[in-house]
């Protein structure tokens, strides 16, 4: 019976293996199908990046300064077409090995940067590296970074699932097999031994972030999606946390009351306690400890060990003046250091000058420091009103800013505090600027004040009032020139539209008058080609007292009735006795121009011969007029805006056809109302293009993209007329570079061809620290992952 017992397998156990086997092999193909979609999406994005990179070399070889510059792009453009293919290849090995890896070792947790794997990539902690090494380090944690925040849910949701295969509640963002982690150090295995210049690869790693990271959510997508359908579909709290999570209420009461005293104290231009500004920084601390509370984001000073000091604030004001000097300072493209990244630097330089320290965090202040320079130097290089040269520049003082809100604490609260108001200088001179104009006077000073921040600021904060000074005297005399000669441009375009006007009232007076009346060419000669300077002279004197004008068509009236045959013997007789006088005031008019004597005695002559013509004629009864269809146009007219506004004027002002005979020979009353009639933009609508462009003041700037070049240049609006929507645009220099009506400016707006450059007249530092007051009460909010 023993025996018999002995042989008995039993069925629970033996079903339970199969069913074992079954999820075992279940679970190898949807490990497979993920692995599938990491390589095809990752493939995909691939070749759209290298596109991308072959774009972008070439344009900076043809933007580049000199021909080395040029060189070395151009040979990384064809070196990238070359091995793009091969690139791709041992990029797409390199993620499926490291998937593949994981899924063999199956990691329990994360190497911690204390355990020698830091963000440094495998050195000691905060060991000495290679400037060029650290900063393609600090290239690839950046994007790490913002990947990992970018796809908190996703990779959240793929964690839980991933933990299911493994038996465990999740697999931490770190160790995810998929994560921005494998992705980055994947393409930075690729593309170090790659023969490149830092230059290059910094632009390569950037162009990486947004073609393929940035793009890599679908990915997750796709992956939690197939895996949804598969039914693996873990517990996954809908309001999860990450490390710290929501705030409580008492702490959210907190943080809203630390805010209104950064409020009050920005609210003051220069409150006499310097007490205020202490208080608004300790209140920007507790709103940057909640802000990385809800992210989830670690602070190194709260890490202390037991018995662990931090480096002291002169340690690392030392570490950062020696980061600050051109030699030295991280060169990041243009672009501005990340909180993170500068906590490296800082503890690889404090490596450097006091081996002892670089086992040190940093305290707690300089490390918040570090962080909110950092944070408002990402909205002022994200800023679109500053051109990339100026950006390139300002970015570098983000080390000096650093050093200046560590030795002075009212520099976040203090509106007037000379390092904000010379950024501030900095920034608005340099919005005039186009991207072609790195050779001009304004940037050049921009530069060597950026030169000498660099090379001199230490610790003397003082530095900054005394660039400020010299900055402001430049800049004023700058003004005052362009100042000048925007005037003159301005007073120039203002009296060509003047004389437009005139001439275009001169043109609807005449024909007006000719459009009713059968008149002899000498009349019609003498009217459109002498006494139209008479009239539009008096016409532009008009504010200094109309008597001129309403004398000038009085004489003009005149004129006509006097060709005009009269109908019986008293009107004859009445004519010969005004005849005299009329030629003398005709004469008078023409003297007062200075019009040609010779030409004008031919003139009167000719009117004289139509007197004597009239005074023959018989008698002739009172008739309306005939109307004559194409008065004017048979007398070759001099001027060729009169000739112009009188065509104008035919086609557009059907009023002239509807006047009645009575109203011949006189001062229409509505006349000056239907000549700017005549002149208003009639493309213009009311859609918000339309709206924008009405609604444009003088000394705005606005961004103009040529649309056959695609180059874009700067011009602030100089002027606009209230007659006829004329827009007039000056440079930097007071010199016009554009003039265009309401209705093409709204065009070019709605097509993209110009943009208002916005918030131009709000100080920069203004603008940035109200963008960080809004990061910090208003972080990324917690969006449901996907289950």
């Amino acid at each position: 019976m023993a025996a018999l017992e002995s042989n008995v397998v039993a069925f629970d156990a033996m079903h339970n293996k199969h069913k074992d086997v079954h999820r075992r092999n279940d679970q190898t193909r949807l490990i497979a199908e993920c692995r599938t979609i990491l390589t095809d999406q990752s493939h995909e994005l691939m070749q759209a990046f290298f596109a991308k990179v072959d774009d972008e070399l070439f344009k900076m070889s043809d933007k580049a300064e000199n021909s080395a510059t040029q060189s070395l792009y151009f040979e990384a453009m064809r070196y990238i077409r070359r091995e793009r293919d091969n690139l791709t290849t041992r990029y797409i090995e390199e993620l499926s090995q490291r998937y593949d890896e994981f899924w063999r070792s199956k990691p329990v947790k994360a190497v911690s940067p204390k355990d020698g794997a830091g963000l440094l990539g495998g050195e000691d902690d905060f060991a000495l590296v290679d400037d060029e090494i650290l900063e393609e380090n600090l290239a690839i944690t950046s994007m790490i970074e913002k990947g990992n925040t970018l796809f908190h849910r996703e990779l959240f949701a793929l964690g839980k699932r991933f933990g299911s295969f493994l038996g465990r509640d999740e697999v931490a963002a770190e160790l995810n097999p998929v994560s921005p982690t494998v992705l980055c150090r994947g393409f930075e295995s690729v593309m170090k031994p790659q023969l490149l210049e830092l230059k290059v690869k910094l632009l390569i790693y950037k162009l990486f972030e947004h073609q393929v990271l940035n793009a890599f959510g679908n990915a997750y997508q796709d992956m939690n999606a197939y895996l949804a359908n598969e039914g693996v579909l873990p517990s996954i709290a809908k309001n999860f946390k990450r490390q710290g999570g929501l705030v409580s209420p008492a702490t959210r009461n907190e943080l809203d009351q630390a805010a209104q005293k950064i409020g009050r104290a920005l609210e003051e231009n220069d409150p006499s306690d310097a007490a205020v500004y202490i208080e608004a920084f300790h209140a920007m601390q507790s709103l940057l400890d909640g802000w990385r509370q809800q992210l989830g984001l670690p602070a190194q000073a709260a890490g202390l060990l037991p018995g662990e000091t931090a480096c002291e604030a002169g340690e690392v004001l030392n570490a950062l003046s020696l980061l600050q000097q051109p030699s030295l300072l991280p060169n990041v493209g243009g672009e501005g250091i990340t909180g993170e990244g500068l906590k490296l630097y800082v503890a690889n330089q404090l490596g450097r000058i006091a081996p002892d320290s670089s086992n040190r965090p940093l305290g707690r202040l300089e490390e918040d420091i570090i962080d909110m320079v950092a944070m408002i130097f990402d909205f002022i290089l994200e800023d679109r009103n500053l051109p990339d040269p100026v950006k390139a520049l300002i970015a570098r003082l983000q080390i000096p800013l650093v050093k200046v809100a560590i030795l002075d604490k009212s520099f976040f609260a203090k509106k007037n505090h000379p390092a904000r108001i010379l950024l501030n200088c900095l920034s608005q001179a340099g919005i005039a600027l186009d991207v072609a104009d790195s050779e001009n006077p304004v940037f050049l000073k921009i530069e060597q004040v950026v030169g000498r921040v660099l090379g001199e600021f230490d610790q003397n904060v003082d530095l900054f009032a005394e660039l400020l000074e010299e900055f402001t005297e430049f800049v004023g005399k700058e003004s005052q020139r362009s100042s000048v000669l925007e005037e003159r441009t301005r007073q120039s375009t203002q009296s060509k539209e003047q004389l437009r006007l005139a001439k275009r009232m001169v043109a609807y007076e005449i024909e007006s008058r000719l459009r009713q009346r059968e008149v002899a060419q000498p009349v019609k000669a003498f009217l459109l080609n002498a006494w139209n300077d008479v009239l539009v002279l008096a016409y532009l004197r008009k504010d200094k007292g109309g008597e001129d004008w309403e004398h000038g068509l009085a004489v003009m009236d005149k004129l006509l009735w006097s060709v005009t045959p009269p109908v019986d013997d008293k009107g004859r007789r009445e004519l010969l006795a005004a005849i005299p006088g009329l030629v003398k005031s005709l004469t008078a008019g023409l003297d007062g121009i200075s019009f040609d004597s010779l030409r004008g005695r031919a003139l009167i002559q000719d009117l004289e011969e139509v007197h004597r013509e009239a005074l023959r004629a018989a008698p002739q009864p009172l008739t309306k007029p005939r109307k004559e269809t194409d008065s004017g146009l048979e007398i070759t007219i001099r001027d060729p805006e009169l000739a112009e506004a009188i065509r104008e004027i035919r086609a557009n002002l059907p009023d002239i056809d509807n006047l009645d005979a009575l109203e011949i020979g006189g001062n229409h009353p509505n006349s000056e109302e239907i000549v700017l009639e005549s002149l208003r933009d009639f493309s213009v609508g009311n859609d918000e293009f339309d709206c924008k462009a009405r609604s444009l003041n003088i000394g705005e700037w606005v961004e103009f993209v040529d649309e056959s070049s695609n180059k874009s240049s700067r011009a602030k609006l100089s002027w606009k007329s209230q007659v006829t929507s004329l827009y007039v645009f000056v440079n930097r220099k007071g010199v016009k570079v554009a003039e265009m009506s309401l209705g093409e400016l709204a065009r070019r707006f709605r097509i993209g061809a110009a943009r208002v450059v916005e918030g131009a007249t709000v100080p920069l530092m203004d603008r940035a620290l109200s963008a960080l007051m809004n990061t910090l009460k208003n972080p990324v909010k917690k969006a449901e992952p996907q289950v």
